[in-house]
């Protein structure tokens, strides 16, 4: 029996991986502009994300699966639709708007969108969390490596 287009990625970590490097590509096109050392930052985070997303992709997936776990593992086109153009519209804005910023909502964004919940609570949890990853970064290539983030009108 043959499998439609859609059957074939019923388990979602296949497909979330698919696009994840899909996008990550994008980006690595746009980041081989940059001269060094203002490429350093980009193709570091690029490559983690890239090595993360084929983890994924090549990892063993279960066999046996009971028809509650099936409809789980259905693709929500929607979601995968608006993270990949969000991270479009991620890619356009960052230059003119600065990098901390535009990664701050993004990824506050992504992480409430990809959740289940979507309360005022868990955006409120989403933008900490968030924060903390902008800390983090900061630290890292600001502080330690010395290494310039892209930067925009507002940082």
């Amino acid at each position: 029996m043959k499998r439609t287009f859609i059957e074939r990625f019923k388990n979602m970590d296949t497909l979330l991986a698919i696009v994840i490097l899909l996008v990550v590509s994008l980006f690595i096109v746009q980041s081989l502009e940059f001269n060094y050392p203002v490429n350093v930052f980009p193709l570091t985070l690029e490559g983690l994300i890239a090595l993360f997303a084929l983890i994924i992709l090549l990892r063993p997936r279960k066999i046996n699966r009971t028809s509650e776990e099936e409809n789980q593992g259905t693709p929500n086109w929607l979601k995968i639709a608006g993270m990949f153009f969000g991270s479009v519209i991620y890619l356009v804005i960052m230059p003119l708007v600065g990098f901390y910023i535009t990664s701050f909502i993004f990824i506050s964004f992504t992480a409430w969108i990809i959740g289940k919940n979507y309360s005022l609570k868990a955006l409120g949890i989403s933008s900490a969390v968030s924060l903390m990853i902008m800390f983090f970064i900061f630290a890292i290539f600001s502080l330690f490596v010395q290494v310039p983030t892209p930067s925009g009108i507002l940082l």
